[in-house]
């Protein structure tokens, strides 16, 4: 059966909840757009959590109680996955309210009401408001948001938000405000030295990521997902040969940037 008759079958609110399985657990997500929206679908479809590798890559580094920050939490793929396979407290920021309250129906029923957070608010530079920038309906989590003072999405900032320990790991997955969620976070990243997973989607965002994150004593350990996902470490976890290998790699990469656009390639 394809995708769209599977839909079809299923396309009743009282049938959105599905079994989601992998790495020995097994956990049940509401799903009440998976009919129309691509990663709700996927979710149905497969019955495997979305982004596993990073996923798996995530619940390594943590242990019971760790804090993580999803930031662009969207159904909650990543909230719900590692609150049940890492056993982590996660904060999961999503400013579509209708995916807050599918994130906390899952809550619910997987028993993880205690150790998820939903704040139904857009994270960014500074507390204001904002409003979608357009409707996607397939693409619910791809909504961008315009921070601009008017609209009916609160914005606040992760230094404003009073975690109850040190945050262990922040993913954020925002459609373009990744630089103002992190612009947001100075006091945090300084603090607690957390480990980031930051998606960008093309070239430009990455350098400009790039900066913010090296400017904070971060540097890149890996990459993730289809759309490019960057795990960033802190300098000081890096050993000297790690960092002479960065360094070494980071050179070459500016030598070959620079040999392209001068056209001696």
């Amino acid at each position: 059966m394809s995708r769209a008759g599977f839909a079809e079958e299923r396309d009743d609110q009282t049938e959105a909840v599905f079994e989601i399985a992998a790495d020995g657990i097994s956990y049940r997500m509401f799903l009440p757009d998976f009919a129309t929206d691509y990663i709700q679908g996927e979710l149905a479809w497969t019955h495997l959590p979305y982004e596993l590798e990073m996923l798996r890559a995530m619940a390594s580094m943590l242990e019971p109680g760790s804090i993580v920050v999803d930031a662009g939490a969207n159904v909650g793929n990543h909230t719900i996955y590692l609150a049940a396979k890492a056993r982590a407290l996660v904060f999961a920021f999503e400013p579509n309210a209708h995916l807050a309250a599918a994130i906390t129906r899952s809550a619910e029923l997987n028993g993880k009401s205690d150790s998820i957070t939903v704040i139904a608010k857009a994270l960014g530079a500074a507390e204001g408001r904002g409003h979608f920038r357009e409707e996607l309906p397939d693409n619910l989590g791809g909504q961008a948001i315009d921070n601009d003072g008017d609209g009916e999405i609160a914005v606040t900032t992760l230094d404003n938000v009073a975690f109850p320990d040190r945050v262990a790991a922040i993913k954020i997955d925002v459609e373009g405000g990744e630089l103002d969620v992190l612009r947001g976070a100075t006091n945090l990243l300084t603090r607690d030295r957390p480990t980031i997973y930051v998606e960008c989607a093309d070239e430009q965002r990455f350098r400009e990521v790039e900066r913010l994150m090296r400017s904070a004593g971060y540097v890149v350990a890996d990459q993730f997902n289809a759309t490019p996902t960057f795990q960033y470490v802190p300098t000081e976890s890096l050993t000297t040969a790690e960092r002479l290998d960065r360094a070494i790699v980071r050179t070459i990469a500016e030598r070959l940037s620079d040999l392209r656009a001068s056209g001696e390639t």
